[in-house]
């Protein structure tokens, strides 16, 4: 399905959708170069909606006289890479529709990020489960591939030769004698 303004064929609606192709880029180039500060930021607000929720002791570990040590739990360092990787996929996904600007493939590649984060938890949970560090380790690695450039970086050009191949032709051409 198409948006409207992009089924037009006049320059302006062009130059509308190039811009805001640009703008969504560069904010997902900015979230990948600016991992730790977007990151910091994400703690500090579910910090303070966790508090709002009464929940804050699932963000900080408590010490000994129930103060915040300042050292995220577990739990709390999953949340904000969950909700890092949420963000980070969905810029993703913007920059697919923007591009080919077809449901069918948007939707392709959602259910490629959707396998992709419930193979690392089911992987992450198994070696955790059986005590299993190398499990762990394939997780992890799995996830930060999933939040690189690369499956962008792969998919574009892939998507593109799909949607317009070109003829290939293994006649010569004709040599002229002039």
């Amino acid at each position: 399905m198409r948006l409207p303004l992009f089924t037009l064929k006049c320059w302006t609606a062009r130059l509308t959708k190039k811009c805001i192709l640009a703008v969504v880029i560069s904010l997902w180039l900015y979230l990948g170069v600016q991992e730790e500060l977007i990151k910091f930021n994400i703690a500090l607000l579910l910090n303070k909606l966790l508090v709002l929720l009464n929940q804050a002791d699932v963000m900080y570990e408590l010490s000994n006289d129930g103060q915040s040590s300042g050292e995220f739990t577990e739990n709390g360092n999953r949340l904000i890479t969950f909700s890092y990787s949420i963000i980070y996929c969905g810029l993703c996904l913007v920059i697919i529709q923007l591009l080919f600007m077809q449901i069918k493939i948007t939707k392709f590649i959602l259910y490629m990020y959707l396998f992709m984060f419930i193979l690392c938890m089911f992987i992450n949970e198994t070696g955790k489960d059986f005590n299993f560090e190398p499990f762990r380790s394939i997780a992890h690695r799995i996830m930060m591939m999933v939040l690189s450039p690369m499956p962008i970086v792969l998919l574009i050009p892939a998507l593109h030769l799909k949607m317009n191949p070109t003829k290939v032709t293994t006649e010569l051409p004709e040599k002229r004698l002039i």
